[in-house]
């Protein structure tokens, strides 16, 4: 049986530009054996998901990577991001 410990669902875009994108993050506990946890990304015509389950502490150490991993090149991203769009000359 699967304890749900966390679940989001947020629209990536704001209302009326560009459709239905999102992100999708689960996770939830399998009794005392494991962690069923993913992320999935979407938007209008493509869909990823991450898993992140846990059913040993090698899954473990690897899920606790794969998503340390995730949250750096996305902090990074933002900020080149951020420093690129100082310089924009928009309408």
């Amino acid at each position: 049986m699967k304890e749900h410990g966390f679940y989001s669902r947020k629209w990536l875009n704001r209302e009326g530009h560009y459709g239905t994108a999102f992100i999708l993050a689960k996770v939830g506990k399998k009794g005392n054996s494991g962690i069923d946890a993913t992320v999935t990304l979407s938007d209008c015509y493509r869909q990823i998901d991450l898993s992140f389950d846990v059913c040993d502490r090698e899954d473990l150490e690897n899920s606790r990577f794969k998503l340390d991993n995730i949250i750096e090149t996305l902090t990074l991203f933002r900020d080149e991001f951020e420093r690129q769009a100082k310089g924009l000359k928009l309408p």
